[in-house]
């Protein structure tokens, strides 16, 4: 991929790192709530997505290491679902 291209996917997932923090930090506010679990929980994938696609554009993971991580990733988040409670 070329130097220009990467560097603006590179950009993109770190500006879509910032407006997902911004975006928890101000709903928080407005509810006037402390961030609970789920809030933590989103923000950990709004930067570990992003993350992983930055390093694994960037060649410093493999296609395996990847391939696992975005497994990892998908059987946490889908673990979650039998024991949600709304009002989080």
């Amino acid at each position: 991929m070329e130097n220009i291209t990467l560097n603006i996917i590179c950009y993109f997932f770190a500006v879509l790192m910032l407006i997902g923090l911004l975006a928890i930090i101000i709903e928080r506010i407005i509810k006037k709530r402390s961030p609970g679990a789920r809030s933590i929980q989103l923000l950990t994938v709004i930067f570990i997505i992003p993350l992983i696609g930055i390093l694994s554009l960037s060649n410093h993971l493999e296609n395996q290491t990847t391939a696992t991580l975005i497994g990892a990733l998908t059987g946490y988040l889908l673990s979650g679902l039998g024991s949600f409670k709304s009002g989080d």
